[in-house]
């Protein structure tokens, strides 16, 4: 029996439907349907396809922010980020509790992925004068404008395992004031925090112009009596630049513009460190009362040839090529490459510190090419900087150094003389002091807890010459009236109590957990790929491959040509050369046991 499976109405008839077939077939109802019957398709009414309407553009243009959502509506939704402890094996930044600062905004978050923080993305105007220039390239370098975050988190178009933070501050030229430096920390930390992101670099909004005018030492002025904020300054100045050199991931710190004493920190504290044609680097804080803080002590002495403590003392500008000639830089890489330097990184794999530095050095050029030929005021100066300030452990012998000079280097030592005699004297015998000391005796917390100290000790010395180097030099426009009038008046006393200066209060304390410098080990990394992949060739050498005319080639290398084609490339020809090489080396007694 056929299994019954609806009844239907048709007009004023009932029929009953099975599940496979209709066996009889329905007629017609009053109301026009003909249920069974066939349609003949051929003999159907054509009907004339339906048009589409014509495209009208609009007179007025479409608005920056219906054409930011638009932008938004097609990106795939932002994911969230955690702090992941990958990176622990590296023995450095192990429990994220242990820093003594506040980590609170990354606890009880569970999901990955997050670029930016909210308080340094960058504003709607801005997204879109980043889009398309009129040519339709990417625009490199975003001018953004008005006065945003001190901070910028620009995003690659091409991955997310690179990260670009830009100092946006250009109405203080990117000084460190408190708001800047509470934002380049917590962009430091989602770096860290982000697994995707396997490295970062914090590079400026107006390239080739300014990159960090240092310390806000005009606000420190006008708020020279309140000994609180000036204790949570120099705090978050130690945490921000600490923070820097024991992040366990590679930060990329990119000199393109003029840096500024305490600005010097944030190559001081990186393993990667590039400059570009464009860059200024100066440290004039002995001239304004002060000392080179934020890690550039540590960081000038290890250069080499005394290079360090000449620009300490006198506050010499030096500039692009000179950089990577005295070692301050690793690469030098012109202004318009590092855009797309940023962009290849952003593609890199994940962790890959060998790709990583192959690429930056894929842009990198030497020096020469950069000096076209001509010599650079270290290329001059090489042999008297090395004379003056290499092992050279009081300023009187530095002084007397320079007196010494005659000839083609009298006019650059008396130079050196007068600079040295406009700073201040306790700041000089502070530096020469400091520079003294081997960079090994302190480990990383200890030196930025002594860097606090020494800081302090100086801005709570109502009588100290930093107020007068301030006001003189950034105020008034005039030479400053130093406490005392020569480095022969400065007791060692007061240097000791300076440098053994601890704060009177528990509260005003600095206390930073121990963490191994990771910058120190991406040198490493860095010399060791150096090691392996770069080489210098002879003066012979290089003739071979800058001959223009005739066979540059000599005997040697055809020889070496010969022997390769006649079968160096066989497994018997390097077995052979082997057996050769171990029997050479063999003494008589060991041929007699053969």
């Amino acid at each position: 029996m056929l299994g019954l499976r609806k009844i239907s109405n048709c007009g004023n008839k009932t029929y009953i439907s099975r599940n496979y077939a209709t066996i009889v077939k329905r007629k017609a109802s009053k109301n026009g349907l003909d249920f069974g019957k066939k349609i003949d398709f051929k003999n159907l009414e054509k009907v004339e396809p339906i048009q589409p309407k014509p495209f009208i553009p609009t007179s007025t243009s479409i608005t920056n922010d219906k054409r930011l959502a638009n932008i938004e509506s097609n990106k795939k939704s932002e994911e969230n980020y955690y702090y992941s402890p990958n990176f622990s094996r590296l023995g450095v930044l192990t429990k994220v509790d242990e820093l003594n600062e506040n980590w609170g905004h990354f606890k009880g978050d569970n999901t990955k992925g997050a670029q930016t923080g909210s308080t340094f993305t960058l504003s709607t105007k801005s997204k879109i004068e980043m889009g398309k220039n009129s040519s339709g390239f990417s625009v490199p370098f975003p001018r953004i404008s008005g006065q945003g975050a001190p901070i910028v988190c620009v995003p690659s178009t091409f991955g997310q395992t690179f990260s670009r933070g830009m100092l946006n501050n250009r109405d203080t030229l990117n000084a460190l004031d408190m708001i800047t430096m509470g934002e380049v920390e917590h962009f430091i930390k989602y770096q860290i925090a982000n697994e995707v992101v396997s490295a970062y670099s914090i590079h400026t909004t107006t390239p080739g112009v300014i990159q960090c005018g240092g310390l806000d030492f005009v606000n420190l002025y006008q708020s020279k009596n309140d000994a609180k904020f000036l204790s949570q300054y120099f705090k978050k100045v130690s945490k921000m630049f600490y923070l820097m050199s024991v992040a366990p991931k590679p930060q990329l710190s990119i000199i393109d513009g003029l840096t500024i004493g305490a600005g010097v920190g944030f190559t001081a504290n990186s393993g990667f460190r590039i400059g570009s044609e464009n860059s200024i680097l100066t440290i004039p804080d002995c001239s304004i009362g002060f000392f080179p803080n934020a890690g550039n002590i540590r960081f000038l002495n290890r250069l080499d040839g005394g290079v360090g403590l000449y620009l300490a003392l006198t506050g010499r500008r030096i500039r692009g090529a000179e950089l990577l000639q005295c070692g301050i830089v690793d690469f030098l890489i012109p202004t318009t490459m590092i855009p797309t330097l940023d962009d290849l990184l952003s593609r890199l794999p994940m962790k890959n510190h060998e790709r990583l530095i192959a690429n930056i050095a894929t842009f990198s050029v030497p020096a020469d090419t950069q000096l076209d030929g001509r010599q650079s005021h270290l290329d001059i100066y090489k042999e008297a900087i090395k004379r003056c300030f290499e092992n050279k452990t009081t300023i009187e012998q530095v002084i007397e150094a320079l007196e010494n000079e005659s000839d083609k280097t009298y006019d650059w030592a008396q130079r050196c003389i007068k600079n040295i005699n406009r700073s201040s004297p306790i700041s000089i015998k502070l530096t020469m002091r400091l520079f003294n000391e081997s960079p090994t005796d302190l480990s990383s917390n200890e030196y930025f807890e002594r860097d606090y100290n020494i800081s302090m000790a100086l801005v709570n010395d109502s009588e100290s010459d930093l107020w007068e180097g301030i006001r003189a030099n950034l105020i008034d426009s005039r030479e400053p009236i130093w406490r005392h009038k020569s480095f022969k008046e400065v007791d060692d006393k007061l240097i000791d109590d300076i440098i053994n200066y601890k704060p009177p209060t528990a509260e005003s304390a600095l206390k930073l957990a121990p963490f191994k410098s990771s910058y120190l080990m991406f040198e490493d990394i860095l010399n060791e790929y150096f090691n392996i992949n770069q080489f210098t060739l002879s003066s012979e050498d290089r003739s071979v491959f800058e001959a223009h005319s005739g066979n540059p080639f000599t005997k040697d290398y055809d020889d070496a040509i010969e022997i390769y084609l006649k079968g160096a490339r066989s497994d018997k020809y390097q077995n052979d050369r082997n057996v050769a090489a171990m029997l050479t080396e063999m003494s008589e007694i060991d041929m007699a046991t053969l």
